[in-house]
């Protein structure tokens, strides 16, 4: 029931306004900021790693 849950918010989740200015419906533009970048690779190692020590 969780995993329906959380893949049903995930689904209807809408794009937030972090920065005032760009419009809400320009998707693609969060992923090109550096500092973003930075971030989704940072949270994509923590995951490699976590799945890693857990499998030992």
């Amino acid at each position: 029931m969780k995993s329906v849950i959380v893949t049903t918010l995930s689904l209807a989740s809408t794009a937030a306004l972090a920065h005032p200015g760009h419009i809400a419906n320009e998707t693609i533009h969060g992923l090109l900021h550096s500092e973003h970048i930075i971030a989704l690779v940072a949270v994509g190692i923590i995951a490699y790693a976590l799945k890693s020590l857990r499998n030992k």
